[in-house]
């Protein structure tokens, strides 16, 4: 669990992003193999983003849903300001976790905690991939991983834990 909370939902993903698809792959596998009292809470983006906003929120109370992994730090920071707006209290009625750690992220009113991602990293082996493939002229099928890291803050009540480990997937 993330410091006590129980029904995570995975929130704002895009059905046309081969990297939004790896997530829900990674919530799925990670709901399946834990303990968590979890069915498939995925809430796809949908345009308007405000309608997936208003599907979530339709069902946060019925799910009982306690924490929300959102695809992206812009995501996560218009659902904190939805959920505000319609009165609910984050972090104390809802987590809230965005993906890469932008400077939106760290200045919301309530500011986000994010996954951190590597990006030096990745265009690093980015390229050693690139030169590889250039060199040997050979498709290949490669997956590249990074380092990322949690930045806890305000919408998930400063919450640290040594223990919190995120793999290093994307």
């Amino acid at each position: 669990t993330l410091a006590g909370r129980k029904r995570v939902a995975l929130f704002g993903t895009n059905e046309h992003s081969l990297a939004d698809r790896l997530k829900e792959e990674t919530y799925q596998r990670t709901i399946e193999s834990s303990n968590l009292n979890n069915d498939s809470l995925i809430f796809r983006g949908c345009n308007p983003l405000c309608e997936c906003v208003d599907e979530f929120i339709d069902s946060f109370v019925e799910n009982e849903i306690d924490a929300v992994i959102c695809a992206n730090d812009t995501v996560a920071i218009y659902l904190i300001n939805r959920m505000v707006k319609n009165g609910f209290n984050i972090p104390d009625d809802l987590y809230v976790i965005g993906m890469g750690n932008s400077c939106l992220a760290q200045k919301n009113s309530i500011p986000l905690s994010s996954i951190d991602f590597d990006y030096e990293e990745l265009g690093h082996r980015v390229f050693e991939l690139w030169l590889c493939i250039r060199q040997d002229g050979v498709k290949v099928h490669a997956e590249i991983t990074i380092p990322c890291r949690f930045i806890s803050r305000t919408s998930t009540d400063d919450f640290v834990c040594s223990e919190l480990t995120i793999a290093d997937e994307q």
